[in-house]
């Protein structure tokens, strides 16, 4: 199973039309294959990617003022009391690491997370850009540093370009596939389920309302959209709870309000798309490739 496909994993209700999704904070376990660790693994390539200086801070500010705003580092972190570190760093690690742009990845066949080149700049627009930061050197005083030694040095700062989770939220598929290798015990105050719903909406009616207007009406829901053919969109509309750490999963279930919840979104849809048409099973079914 591809990891986009598993992290859509839950219970599907025919009745209902609604997927039912659970999840879990674990700790970190070195070797486990988690989203956690395959976006760091990616992230950390992507600084091997990235151009390093070393300097003196004032060294360093002085030749950032140099530079032209195009040319001007992305990235900068103190090291010690005298010392700074200045980062190019390349487009995928800017990419993934933007969450406004909701970047999107795949998975290869030997289970390393991708970004799609098509989703990037020209490779040679960042490589000519550092060559001009290169150029620009003579006299600053400063040393090109090895990515792998900047990564080190960021961390040991405080400064981490890449995080080293010591938690991971494990998605409903890890917890029902995988859960005999799986670290015990799991953290309980991180648990939660989530009630995942996809409306089919005409293009023409979110020209006059939005996202924001549904979330208004209950700012317990999360909305997303995802095209559909032409003239429609999907709206992706979940509302997620905090499990309470005294009970076992089957009986936070149990005690969830599942129908009262779902009379809750379809209200705050409709009130703003009434003729928004709930289309979960078939979303899951068409467009993800889920069977049920």
């Amino acid at each position: 199973m591809r990891m986009l496909e598993a992290s859509w994993c839950g219970w599907y209700s025919a009745s209902r039309n609604v997927v039912l999704m659970h999840y879990a904070s674990i700790p970190m376990k070195h070797g486990l294959s988690s989203p956690a660790q395959h976006m760091r693994d990616l992230l950390e390539r992507e600084v091997c990617k990235s151009f390093f200086l070393r300097g003196s801070t004032a060294k360093c500010d002085s030749f950032s003022e140099r530079l032209a705003k195009a040319l001007k580092p992305d990235w900068t972190c103190p090291l010690g009391e005298s010392d700074s570190l200045l980062g190019w760093l390349s487009p995928g690690f800017m990419y993934a690491t933007d969450e406004a742009k909701g970047p999107q990845f795949w998975t290869d066949f030997t289970g390393f997370m991708r970004i799609d080149p098509s989703d990037l700049p020209p490779p040679e627009l960042f490589r000519n850009r550092v060559r001009e930061v290169e150029s620009s050197m003579d006299g600053s005083g400063l040393k090109r540093l090895d990515s792998t030694d900047a990564l080190t040095l960021s961390r040991i700062e405080g400064h981490s370009l890449v995080d080293d989770p010591q938690m991971y939220t494990a998605d409903t598929a890890e917890l029902v596939e995988e859960f005999e290798q799986l670290p015990s015990p799991m953290f309980h105050l991180g648990e939660s389920l989530s009630v995942a719903t996809v409306w089919k909406v005409e293009m023409a009616a979110l020209s006059r309302v939005g996202p924001d207007d549904i979330t208004q009406a209950d700012s317990s829901l999360n909305v997303g959209i995802t095209p559909a053919e032409k003239n429609f969109v999907y709206l992706r509309v979940t509302k997620s709870v905090r499990t309470n750490p005294t009970l076992s999963a089957t009986e936070n279930i149990r005690d969830l309000k599942l129908d009262e919840w779902i009379l809750q979104i379809r209200k705050a849809v409709t009130n703003v798309c009434p003729d928004a048409v709930l289309e979960t099973g078939r979303y899951w079914h068409d467009v993800i490739g889920l069977r049920y």
